[in-house]
């Protein structure tokens, strides 16, 4: 079972090196730039690791 990560950056470049890069280590990813309600977020996608920017701009 592939191991799920969600990652929410507003920085659509890290976005796309994350993805690029967890897709080469074989994980399951789903990324976003933004969310209203990252509680919402987290249980959609039901993910083993979350990655936050911890500055989101809105």
């Amino acid at each position: 079972m592939l191991k799920k990560v969600l990652v929410l950056d507003n920085d659509q470049r890290i976005l796309d090196v994350m993805q690029e890069a967890l897709n080469y280590e074989a994980f399951d990813i789903n990324t976003y730039d933004s969310t209203d309600d990252i509680l919402d977020l987290i249980k959609k996608c039901k993910p083993n690791l979350l990655i936050l920017d911890y500055i989101l701009m809105t």
